[in-house]
């Protein structure tokens, strides 16, 4: 048989499948992180008690009504026209809608159009005062218990709270946002406090409004404007990072929320923290700063949202890595090493045939000979190799012959 220099053997052919063996490990490793970058399947830590979006709620509804109770409607009974001005107010919205909020509506068509100490006046009203009283009121906790009674009652009063506290913030935004809030810069905080209380329609505590209106109180003069404006970004920056069951999480979903994961958010937060450092504050910004930091950890880690380029890039690329040394030191290398034992031989030999490599390489070879890539290969017995020795026959035969022709006609 002639040789097979350019042909496939077995022994080649395992170090061309070692090969490919570890390229298709890497691809298989990259396929997978690409894949748990894109599904945020990770599992997400908590930080529950930390953000508190809920608690920063009961936080301002509490101080809304003691600003109002101690500073505005004391106020209000030494000014005789806001008084009458209440009490016209507070009669026609009893006429037309008596132990309902709706009234309101009815006694004053236009917000807008009221001077900013009837805003004020009407706002505070509304938050701790006799208006307040004269909507909840007319809803009791007593009931029968027999049929549940006590509940609906108790249910009834707190939904009446609430919606009294969503007209008050209402109100109280817009005085906020009125030209005339210069002359007494409390209620920008007072504003942003009756928002975060109860955020009137679909907005959110962790809205853009809500950032606004803290920010807003801040540069006015309040440090803690700042400190919950950051808190505010932070626990939308932090997203899926915060248990949604704890009540600290800013809902996600929701058509024209926040988007968790903006870096924008997280730069802000961090500029405003940084900012009360030198406050009386500053214990609470650190800590803030410190949650901060590790929130923008979990979302490089954990691969939610938008992950880092560069860090997903090393991480790919270092696990990959591992991957592949690892095939070759657990798996290559002891093949190689025993590649003339007879149970690795025979093992090859098997996998080489049963696998279709031998199918593949016999049929590349004949389609290279076809075409006279290279020499064709001879192979004892078959039709081929008998008339290849029949010619060389006859071409013997025939030189014999010629020389005895020779040698009779000398």
């Amino acid at each position: 048989a002639a040789s097979r220099p350019d042909a496939c053997t077995p022994s080649r052919a395992a170090a061309m499948a070692v090969l490919a063996s570890s390229f298709l490990t890497m691809l298989v490793a990259s396929a997978g992180l690409a894949a748990a970058a894109s599904s945020g399947s990770v599992p997400t830590t908590a930080t529950d008690g930390e953000l508190g979006l809920e608690s920063m709620g009961r936080l301002a509804c509490a101080e809304t009504a003691t600003f109002c109770d101690q500073t505005v409607l004391p106020a209000l009974g030494e000014d005789v026209e806001l008084a009458a001005f209440l009490q016209n107010v507070r009669s026609i919205a009893r006429q037309a809608s008596p132990g309902s909020v709706e009234g309101y509506s009815t006694a004053v068509l236009d917000p807008t159009s009221l001077k900013f100490p009837e805003m004020l006046a009407l706002g505070c009203c509304l938050s701790a005062g006799d208006c307040m009283v004269d909507v909840v009121g007319m809803h009791s906790d007593d009931g029968d218990d027999r049929g549940g009674g006590i509940k609906v009652a108790s249910a009834a009063k707190n939904a009446s709270i609430a919606s009294v506290r969503v007209a008050a913030a209402e109100i109280l935004v817009m005085a906020a946002g009125h030209p005339d809030v210069t002359k007494m810069p409390a209620v920008w905080l007072l504003g942003a406090n009756a928002f975060a209380c109860s955020p009137p329609g679909n907005k959110l505590r962790c809205g853009a409004e809500m950032v606004e209106l803290y920010r807003r109180a801040g540069s006015g003069g309040f440090d803690m404007g700042n400190l919950r404006a950051g808190e505010v970004l932070l626990a939308r920056f932090s997203g899926p990072l915060i248990d949604p069951a704890s009540g600290a999480s800013c809902p996600q979903g929701i058509p024209g929320g926040a988007r968790p994961g903006d870096h924008a958010d997280a730069a802000t937060a961090r500029a405003l923290f940084k900012g009360l450092l030198a406050t009386d504050l500053d214990r609470r910004a650190s800590h803030r700063m410190k949650e901060l930091t590790r929130a923008e950890e979990l979302w490089v880690s954990s691969k939610l949202g938008r992950p880092d380029v560069a860090y997903q890039a090393a991480d790919l690329l270092v696990d990959a890595g591992l991957k592949g040394v690892g095939f070759l030191v657990l798996v290559a290398l002891p093949l190689y090493l025993a590649r003339r034992t007879r149970a690795v031989a025979a093992a090859r030999d098997w996998a080489w045939r049963w696998s279709g490599c031998a199918g593949f390489c016999r049929q590349w070879r004949r389609e290279l000979e076809f075409f006279r890539f290279v020499k064709p290969t001879l192979v004892k017995g078959g039709r081929a190799a008998a008339r290849v020795d029949k010619r060389q026959s006859a071409k013997k035969i025939a030189k014999l012959m010629y020389k005895e022709a020779l040698k009779h006609a000398d």
